[in-house]
């Protein structure tokens, strides 16, 4: 990946921003802390983005806010890449996967296997950046108590939450798309 980011944008790119990317061979996450599951690696160099390196490799989740309605899916195989400039999420990875980026000018769509749009994007400084939904968003919540109850699954926890065996557990029972 080359970046060059134009200085003039009214809104330039952060370093937390998740960038679709078609010259990413895998996906590749800065925060450690994402990572619903995660095994460490020795460090090796990263090419193509900088002097970088990984640390580690797992399962990311994801939440896309689409108007008032929340998708939600789990990116597989990323790499922990903490000097990254951006979060990038990878074409071939998720095409391999069955996905769609529909790419519309200054738009991008990610579309399910079955054709749902899970997705939408903008196009910045000839980059697509993802919206993303909030971090308090009720998937995000679920993993840190998936995480929390030492990988609980998803079943199991909405028991707990039926029985009101836990204080302050709030999950819905969503099935997340695989990436």
């Amino acid at each position: 990946m080359f970046l060059a980011q134009d200085p003039t944008l009214a809104q330039p790119l952060q370093p937390d921003d998740w960038i679709l990317d078609s010259g990413c061979s895998c996906s590749i996450v800065r925060n450690k802390n994402n990572f619903s599951l995660y095994v460490s690696t020795s460090p090796h160099k990263i090419s193509g983005i900088g002097d970088t390196f990984s640390s580690g490799r797992g399962n990311v989740p994801l939440s896309f806010a689409l108007g008032s309605s929340i998708h939600a899916c789990v990116l597989r195989d990323v790499l922990h890449c903490p000097l990254a400039p951006f979060n990038l999420i990878s074409v071939s990875q998720l095409t391999d996967a069955r996905y769609v980026a529909i790419f519309k000018g200054d738009k991008v769509e990610l579309h399910s296997q079955k054709g749902t749009l899970l997705a939408i994007g903008d196009k910045i400084s000839r980059l697509y950046r993802l919206c993303l939904a909030g971090p308090t968003d009720h998937v995000l919540v679920a993993h840190t108590w998936h995480r929390a109850f030492g990988h609980l699954n998803m079943k199991s926890l909405c028991h707990l939450k039926t029985h009101n065996m836990v204080n302050g557990l709030e999950v819905r029972n969503e099935k997340a798309d695989l990436w």
